[in-house]
């Protein structure tokens, strides 16, 4: 399948025009630094794995803080705004860092191309 096709499914299945153009993006910035070029296709794989890899770094994140309320009880307020805050910023780097929007998406893209395969 070529990255024309791919690109019609993509936008069958949920991915705007705009999502598109961020993933030729990153599959141009690779080409850049030398790597084999990538397909659209097989950018969504990766993409699947940031899935994975960005809602466990978000579940540990929360679950670091809630531990952190729990064994250790905020003497004041502003004790529990801080580990807010840090969570908080924490979570935007993991979402910021790994595209979760387009890992979201390709995620559940391939799910439904698989699904499709066995049956």
């Amino acid at each position: 399948m070529n990255n024309d096709e791919m690109e019609e499914k993509l936008l069958e299945h949920g991915f705007t025009p705009k999502n598109i153009e961020h993933m030729k993006k990153i599959i141009r910035r690779g080409v850049e630094d030398g790597d084999v070029e990538e397909t659209l296709f097989s950018l969504a794989h990766i993409l699947k794995q940031r899935f994975y890899n960005g809602y466990f770094l978000a579940f540990v994140i929360i679950a670091v803080f809630i531990v952190n309320m729990v064994l250790q009880v905020p003497q004041d307020f502003t004790e529990v705004v801080v580990y807010f805050f840090a969570t908080f910023i924490s979570l935007l780097f993991v979402f910021h860092l790994g595209p979760m929007n387009l890992s979201y998406k390709s995620y559940f893209f391939l799910k439904k191309r698989e699904d499709r395969t066995k049956t």
